[in-house]
């Protein structure tokens, strides 16, 4: 099928609606942090008409990957340049005869490092290079993020999800659909249109720098104290958003009133056996949002006696 029939014959609409329109995202983490960008490029990929699922990469069956049509991998590095854990027996099949071609199979590759080591995310460029050596095409060219990744991992995504998207139930890559599913992808996200022709703007507001101080009671030993956070928020964020997002990617044992019970503005995901505290999905937050958690409490204490590049 040419690309001019799909954009004359079936439309935009049809063409992302239609067929195989799976996109499989692997991740290799030590702590999380790729793990929870899988989750968040699976959230964004419906944008773009995809149906995406993230797999751990332990246990995963590489074998399974010859079929796929659509392939995120994102991985970390762990100390000097080695596979973080549940990557490594995926890492040895993958480089054994066992090991499947990938012909047919489109790739992108986000890897998370820290340029204070030597080997700034190699883990992400080995994945990345055997993809190729296996056949498989590469979609868009690998990011290797440093420690500041949320921003750039983002950006990435706004190329590497469309480019996915244009790959068609065939395995096809219609290139000349990237653009048109951008814009497709930009359009469905920019505000909910009424019956009366008004539309929702979307309010953004510039990155602002602050320093969120909180203070703490445990009622159960009668103890107080403070904790603060440095945070690069979007301007037009609320503090009680900002207290979500704290509660839900660094501190899960934070507690605060999440909204009245008759406040229509509540958190939607409030759990009415959770005294009206709530858990949020992390996908939910600004792409752009920053934590970086100065947490002062001694329950803290302690260190991993490895180091994963990326913290958080």
């Amino acid at each position: 099928m040419s690309e001019e029939s799909v954009s004359a014959g079936e439309g935009i609409e049809e063409f992302l609606g239609s067929g195989d329109r799976s996109l499989d995202v692997l991740f290799g983490s030590q702590s999380g942090n790729a793990e929870g960008l899988a989750s968040k490029f699976v959230k964004t990929a419906k944008s773009y008409g995809l149906e995406g699922s993230v797999h751990d990469m332990d246990g995963f069956d590489f074998n399974s990957l010859s079929s796929k049509k659509r392939v995120i991998i994102v991985c970390s590095t762990w100390g000097e340049g080695e596979q973080p854990d549940n990557a490594e027996e995926l890492w040895k099949f993958a480089n054994s005869e066992a090991a499947s071609r990938l012909e047919g199979v489109h790739f992108a590759v986000c890897a998370l490092g820290d340029t204070s080591y030597e080997l700034f995310c190699e883990s992400g460029k080995e994945w990345d290079g055997l993809f190729e050596k296996l056949g498989a095409t590469r979609i868009v060219e690998r990011i290797d993020c440093d420690v500041d990744y949320d921003s750039p991992a983002s950006d990435w995504a706004l190329k590497a999800l469309p480019a996915l998207a244009a790959v068609d139930s065939s395995g096809t890559f219609m290139e000349g659909m990237v653009d048109e599913i951008t814009e497709y992808a930009s359009g469905s996200s920019a505000g909910a249109g009424g019956e009366d022709g008004f539309v929702v703007p979307v309010i953004e507001a510039e990155t602002i720098q602050v320093e969120l101080s909180i203070f703490r009671f445990d009622p159960s030993v009668n103890s107080t104290g403070r904790d603060s956070w440095a945070c690069a928020l979007p301007g037009h964020i609320s503090l009680l958003d900002a207290l979500r997002a704290i509660k839900d990617g660094h501190d899960g044992s934070l507690s605060f009133r999440d909204g009245n019970d008759d406040d229509p503005n509540e958190h939607p995901n409030k759990d009415a056996n959770n005294q009206g505290y709530a858990l949020i999905d992390k996908a939910e937050l600004d792409e752009r949002r920053l934590f970086e958690s100065k947490s002062q409490r001694s329950t803290q204490a302690g260190a991993h006696q490895r180091r994963e590049q990326h913290l958080f």
